[in-house]
């Protein structure tokens, strides 16, 4: 069989088969089959999902700023792809709007820092792990996004770039915490490995480090859409809401 006469499911099985070596790839599978049937148990939720982003944006574009006094602006984009059939899995599972979320240190959101599942293209051999992510990849995407804006202080600013920057000199040495998404799923304990994250695991690990407190949460178990309830605990605010090919066009000036 060729893989085109392959259907988007069979695709994703396959590749989830292939992604690393499983103690147990009958589980993975029966794992993932769970994901599928909740899926197409729950029709409605992905449309319901899309209907959140259609929500008016709360700040002009011309509005944001990097900088207030004494301060420094993060920038958390929580996302939904609603082509990605793991983005469906994923709100279906967390009953939550957003199936990922990475982190920008400015508003242009052309640098993002996350994990993410694959490397590249998402049936490549590439395994997952920390990875750089840019919001024109959103746009050809079509990806629904909520942006963040986080304020913090220098040194905590400072510090999240720093952890950024040893992440990315230890790229190659991380990995997707596949299995931590799937033990969050079945509400399993389990320790999280500084280079082996899901996303917001990731962005949970920056914020504790850089001593931005978000409380209620272990880091290994938070989901993006825990992650986005707990930042509206923080001094911040909602810069954009809707669809990421409508974000931001004031910074293509180049």
């Amino acid at each position: 069989m060729k893989a085109r006469d392959l259907s988007e499911r069979d695709k994703e099985i396959i590749w989830l088969m292939r992604y690393k070596p499983w103690e147990n790839r009958q589980e993975i599978a029966t794992i993932h089959r769970a994901y599928r049937k909740i899926v197409k148990t729950h029709r409605t939720c992905a449309q319901e999902t899309e209907k959140y982003f259609e929500k008016e944006s709360c700040i002009d574009e011309k509005d944001i700023d990097d900088e207030g006094v004494g301060k420094r602006a993060i920038y958390l984009v929580f996302s939904f792809a609603p082509a990605s059939s793991m983005a469906r899995a994923i709100i279906a599972y967390t009953e939550g709007s957003f199936s990922h979320v990475a982190i920008a240190l400015d508003g242009s959101l052309t640098n993002m820092y996350s994990f993410t599942i694959t490397r590249g293209n998402r049936f490549s051999n590439i395994e997952g792990g920390f990875t750089y992510e840019n919001i024109r990849d959103y746009r050809l995407q079509k990806t629904l996004i909520q942006v963040n804006r986080v304020w913090v202080n220098d040194i905590q600013y400072d510090r999240i770039r720093q952890q950024i920057s040893v992440m990315a000199k230890i790229k190659n040495r991380t990995a997707y915490n596949l299995k931590g998404l799937i033990r969050y799923v079945l509400k399993e304990k389990y320790e999280t490995e500084q280079k082996s994250m899901y996303c917001s695991e990731f962005i949970m690990h920056l914020l504790n480090g850089a001593g931005v407190e978000i409380s209620g949460n272990d880091m290994e178990q938070i989901s993006p859409q825990e992650l986005a309830d707990e930042v509206k605990k923080l001094e911040g605010d909602v810069v954009y809401l809707g669809r990421a090919e409508e974000y931001g066009r004031r910074y293509e000036t180049d």
